[in-house]
């Protein structure tokens, strides 16, 4: 048996109970022991596991000792064949969007409370006071709440777009901005995660700003230089010192994809995979 480990599933329960991943919180007992049950016996059976980050290997290793060594970490990847740098389709995409030479940040994905959508609609803003040409492109299936939140920022329609789109139009729609947002509280769900839109973000070339304490996702924006990392998602300062930075000197949107193919690309983890489920059926 392989294991695929794809969060932190005490933590979840207890956001979804509670509003944050603390399971010492009395209000998540009831369901929290059949968790724990299901997920020792899972651990201590399964020949192999699979982690969606380094973080999430530890804490399985922690409650049940032995299982890092049978683990590997694969985070949540991206088919870098269709998420890549594509300067014609980000010509295209701006022209249809109206969106000229403006200064793009765009976010990608639900609205749900943990992707703080409030938090990214206010970058929208502070990118507008510090360049007044810059534009919010939110991405999302939510479009009646997105835009409600632009509306509710202040945000008309020269300062935000608010757009549903199928998988396959996605990557031009990242080609088309100029920095992504990927924002989260510090909390155990977010700390062991690996969010799909920052592999897509980055595999297309595209900076990003991220908060800190998110899987292995800030350490890899930090130490690749992808972009920004906010320590604290609620300050503004911090926020508009991040885009200005980004908006200034941005890093090549090359050397982003080539970090998204060496670190995210589905195909850099076929050959564990292979090795994984040959070991694991022998």
């Amino acid at each position: 048996m392989v294991y695929d480990a794809r969060g932190d599933h005490e933590a979840e329960h207890a956001f979804h109970v509670a509003g944050r991943g603390d399971a010492r919180d009395p209000r998540v007992r009831p369901g929290l022991a059949r968790i724990r049950r299901a997920e020792a016996i899972v651990c201590a059976r399964a020949a192999r596991a699979l982690c969606v980050s380094s973080a999430l290997r530890d804490v399985l290793e922690a409650r049940h000792p032995g299982t890092a060594a049978r683990a590997d970490v694969i985070p949540c990847g991206v088919d870098d064949l269709r998420f890549r740098p594509d300067p014609a389709a980000r010509a295209e995409a701006r022209r249809r969007l109206g969106l000229g030479e403006r200064f793009v940040v765009c976010y990608a994905g639900a609205l749900g409370p943990y992707h703080l959508p409030e938090q990214v609609v206010r970058a929208g803003a502070v990118a507008r006071r510090v360049r007044p040409d810059a534009h919010l492109l939110l991405v999302t299936p939510e479009v009646e709440r997105g835009r409600a939140l632009v509306a509710a920022a202040g945000l008309g329609p020269d300062a935000a777009t608010v757009v549903a789109a199928a998988h396959d139009e996605v990557p031009a729609l990242l080609n088309a901005a100029d920095v992504g947002l990927l924002l989260r509280r510090r909390d155990p769900v977010n700390a062991v995660a690996s969010p799909t839109k920052l592999a897509e973000y980055l595999a297309c070339g595209l900076p990003v700003i991220v908060s800190d304490g998110i899987g292995d996702a800030s350490a890899l924006v930090r130490e690749g230089r992808a972009g920004e990392v906010l320590r604290d998602v609620d300050d503004p300062v911090a926020l508009e010192r991040a885009l200005r930075r980004l908006m200034d000197e941005a890093p090549s949107r090359r050397a982003v994809a080539v970090l998204a193919r060496a670190r995210l690309a589905r195909s850099a983890f076929l050959d564990v995979y292979r090795r994984v489920y040959a070991a694991a059926l022998a």
